[in-house]
């Protein structure tokens, strides 16, 4: 025995965490738009106030009894209400207590996502630039990314596109998931009609794969664009969990509150990872 005060050495972080202990881009990030007075968009952070209905909706919800554990797939007059909004826009009658789970976020809706369903060694298709949590939270649980490099635009066009036979060559045997992020963070791009044509038929001859879209900015559309779904496509529902965010819609991304809409085989295994 020692009185020595023992060595900070002695207790390591794991190997999945000790790479990600330094700050992350987005504290790099904050850091120089503070010093320079620049604008940030490299993160989804609006800078309206929330509609006075949502405060004005927490305020009396914390007035009234009901303040101890709900389902763990998140309360049911809430995924009530998400799956009679999200059926209309699939065009298909979703069950509120099988294929919707409430999560921590959009973030947590990736963490259960991975969690749930990737094994060590298992790879991920990326599109690149993307968000960066997405890397982070694969390599921590033994994925491994393989990325997509989106083409800038040219002249003749505002919009990022994908080299679809660089795409293609991503994938193999050990291919698990690809993520689409659609308005994607920090592009602005708008998947188009044309192109989940041309990736679900590469989809089509890996059917192992699984589908996370991000569609947490699906209400930021301009011009004329328009949000398509992957999950409505034919064939796709069965393989796909999209996700969303409460804190993107009404401007209180503090308050941390996200859901995914997919199949109860999907769904599930997210519920209980969560």
């Amino acid at each position: 025995m020692t009185d020595q005060a023992p060595s900070h050495a002695l207790y390591k972080p794991s190997s999945r965490i000790s790479k990600y202990l330094h700050h992350s881009v987005f504290e790099e990030i904050n850091e120089l738009c503070s010093k320079t007075k620049s604008i940030n968009m490299g993160q989804g952070a609006p800078d309206w106030d929330p509609p006075k209905f949502v405060k004005n909706s927490l305020v009396e919800v914390a007035h009234e009894k009901e303040d101890q554990y709900t389902r763990v797939g998140g309360h049911p007059e809430l995924v009530k209400i998400i799956a009679e909004e999200y059926s209309e826009k699939f065009n298909r009658n979703i069950d509120p207590m099988k294929e919707v789970v409430i999560t921590n976020g959009a973030e947590g809706a990736i963490n259960n996502f991975l969690f749930a369903f990737l094994e060590e060694g298992d790879e991920v298709v990326v599109f690149e630039p993307g968000f960066p949590a997405f890397l982070t939270m694969i390599e921590i649980y033994g994925g491994k990314p393989r990325f997509s490099t989106l083409k800038p635009p040219k002249e003749d066009s505002q919009q990022w596109t994908i080299d679809f036979e660089s795409l293609e060559s991503l994938f193999n045997s050990k291919t698990k998931a690809i993520i689409i992020n659609t308005p994607h963070n920090p592009t602005g791009k708008v998947f188009q009609q044309a192109e989940y044509d041309k990736l679900i038929q590469i989809l089509k001859k890996w059917p192992q794969v699984l589908i996370f879209a991000d569609e947490v900015y699906e209400h930021v559309i301009y011009d004329k664009n328009q949000h398509l779904r992957i999950g409505s496509f034919e064939n796709m529902w069965e393989r796909t969990v999209s996700v969303y965010s409460g804190g993107k819609i009404f401007s209180v991304t503090g308050w941390r509150i996200g859901w995914a809409v997919g199949p109860e085989h999907l769904i599930h295994p997210m519920t209980i990872a969560q």
